[in-house]
């Protein structure tokens, strides 16, 4: 197996309502061989009721056209942080819940779903993930 180390984001993010936003965090990572991401979200400060989670977005031919980002949901750590934490998640992007990516996907990223729960609200985010090929 090897690990590939993504760069480190450091983002201050601002969730005007409830609308679920998405900004990606990496560039786009091939899916050839890929069978796990692993990593962490710190929020080290926020103010309102600021929601974010790790996000996948793929695509099959062209980056231009993506898939619609998704919250993956087989794997750990993937729920919503809400508070000052850090919150580690792992997952197969394979699997049919978490973006699929052996099902002709060529290309996926990493991003942030993030909203509030009411009013507006803020938050700075660090995002730092690994991806594993096996």
């Amino acid at each position: 197996m090897r690990i590939e180390e993504l760069p480190r984001v450091r983002v201050q993010l601002v969730a005007p309502d409830t609308t679920e936003l998405w900004m990606d965090v990496t560039a786009y990572i091939r899916t050839l061989g890929l069978t796990g991401f692993r990593g962490r979200i710190i929020i080290t400060d926020k103010t309102g009721n600021f929601s974010c989670r790790v996000g996948i977005q793929t695509y099959a031919a062209d980056p231009e056209t993506p898939s619609a980002a998704l919250a993956p949901t087989v794997g750990t750590g993937l729920s919503a942080i809400t508070t000052i934490s850090r919150n580690l998640f792992d997952f197969d992007p394979s699997d049919a819940s978490n973006g699929n990516t052996d099902s002709g996907k060529h290309g996926c990223r990493l991003g942030l779903l993030y909203k509030s729960t009411g009013g507006v609200a803020r938050a700075e985010v660090i995002f730092e993930c690994s991806a594993k090929r096996g």
